[in-house]
């Protein structure tokens, strides 16, 4: 379950709205969420490439 952007989203939006903590405190999990879109992205740009050859 590691591996699903969701589980990390649904981490950082309960620290911030139930536990009431800043960003500061849950940078991994957004650092985590962030690698993740950056590997989905460059992963989308590739595919697009090879698609339109």
């Amino acid at each position: 379950s590691n591996i699903i952007p969701a589980k990390w989203f649904i981490i950082i939006l309960k620290g911030i709205m139930l536990k009431g903590v800043g960003i500061t405190l849950l940078w991994k999990e957004t650092l985590i969420l962030a690698a993740m879109t950056l590997f989905f992205i460059v992963l989308s740009i590739k595919k697009y490439k090879i698609r339109l050859e």
